[in-house]
């Protein structure tokens, strides 16, 4: 009704299957069939690797102006389960990955932090 569409990506074909999933086992941004006003990677970048790349690809597959949302956990003073649990292949401090995503173009416009964890929301303008 407000004019948005949704396609997701998995590595897995899941049992929601429809026609806007895209299936394969790494992200590409030219499995797409365009760019996207909006783009979210929320609870991934800790458990790929590459994670860099993947950061690339997202800025690839996201229009120009467009938002760019990542969340992920982020290190802290206690050594806590659900951040390095042994399924995290990395774990990002905030000044790690804000570095990352401003190389690759985007501009951080909102971050937020809890306990064990970290959002930025960015645009991309290069």
């Amino acid at each position: 009704e407000r004019g948005w569409a949704v396609h997701g990506f998995e590595v897995f074909v899941p049992p929601y299957m429809g026609p806007h999933v895209t299936v394969a086992g790494t992200f590409r941004a030219s499995l797409f069939p365009q760019q996207y006003a909006t783009v979210m990677l929320r609870e991934v970048l800790e458990h790929v690797h590459g994670w860099r790349a993947l950061l690339q690809e997202c800025h690839g597959v996201t229009a120009h102006n467009g938002l760019f949302q990542v969340q992920t956990p982020r290190p802290g003073r206690v050594i806590h389960p659900h951040v390095y649990g042994k399924d995290h292949l990395q774990i990002l401090p905030p000044a790690s990955l804000k570095s990352w995503l401003e190389k690759l173009g985007f501009d951080v416009i909102d971050l937020r932090y809890w306990e064990h964890g970290q959002a930025f929301l960015c645009q991309k303008v290069a």
